[in-house]
């Protein structure tokens, strides 16, 4: 399970948030 501070790498484009698939960032949030 993904938790807070993880990096993650998105596997495909967001276009709504201007993301592509390869962009990395962390986790500063989860929701339960």
């Amino acid at each position: 399970m993904i938790q807070e501070l993880d990096i993650v790498v998105l596997t495909r484009d967001l276009a709504t948030y201007s993301l592509k698939a390869g962009d990395i960032g962390a986790v500063v949030h989860c929701y339960a």
